[in-house]
This record gives structure tokens, sequence and C-alpha cells, in this order.
């Protein structure tokens, strides 16, 4: 099979491109899986988040005591308005997070497994485009000897 089909070239290199991006985007996600530590958090403040003039939701920031160096790290995220009013400043939360970076805590129980999930169904569709174009040369290297 010397040449390819164009849409076929097509269709292997978008799923290229998705499997690269939720590849590198799933890592965190795998990363907090084997490597998260659980501590409790005291909420500080929460406050209305905007992004270029917009309202997206109320921020909650938070402290915590890293376990390893004793230090207080700060940490926060953004929930929408119905779910704020389950936080309160002074509140105590169960987060989890990973290394010193305070950008790698989060409330425990949250995850992102949307770039898991299209991590695995892009792995296993390269793997069937791989197997369909193996099939599809065989038959025809089978179609060409008898010939």
């Amino acid at each position: 099979m010397d040449e390819m089909n164009p849409l076929t070239v097509r269709a292997m290199m978008l799923v290229f491109c998705i499997w690269m991006v939720s590849c590198v985007s799933s890592c965190s996600e795998v990363l907090y899986y084997f490597n998260k530590q659980e501590a409790e958090a005291k909420i500080t403040k929460i406050y209305e988040e905007t992004h270029r003039g917009r309202h997206i939701g109320q921020h909650i920031s938070y402290r915590f005591q890293h376990a390893e160096t004793d230090e207080f790290e700060r940490g926060g995220f953004v929930v929408d308005d119905a779910d704020a009013i389950n936080f309160a400043v002074g509140q105590t939360i169960p987060i989890e997070y990973r290394g010193s970076s305070p950008a790698l805590s989060r409330l425990k129980g949250t995850n992102n497994s949307f770039w898991v999930t299209i991590f695995l169904v892009s792995s296993v569709l390269m793997i069937g485009l791989v197997a369909v174009m193996s099939y599809l040369s065989m038959q025809e290297e089978k179609r060409s000897s008898r010939r």
C-alpha cells in the first residue's frame, strides 16, 4: 500500500494530536493518583473571581501545613455560586496536594479524569487505526500476489 488515503492520514494526525494533548494533560492527574498527600486546610478568604470582567464564580483561598516541611502553604480553587454557600471563612476543609507548590493542591475528592479518559480512548483509536491499516495492507499484498 504505497499511497495512503488522504482522509486516513488526516484521521491519524487528528487522533495523534488529541493523544499528545491528552497525554500531557493527564500526567498531572496520574501524579495525583500515585503521589497525593492529604491535609486539613483552613479557609482564609472567599471572594468573587472574574476573568476579563466576567463573573466566573467564587474563589476559595486556604492555608494548610505541608507535612514534610512543616511550613504553611497557600492554595485556592474556584467554585460556582451555588457551591460557594457550603464554604465559610475559618472553616476547615480536607485537601490533597503533591509537592510544595500551592498550585498543586486541591479540594479532596476533586479529580480531572476527563483528560485521562480522552487519553485512553485516543490510545485505543490509534491502535485501531494502525491495526486497520495493517490489515488493509495485508489484503492488498494478497491481491497483488494473486495477479
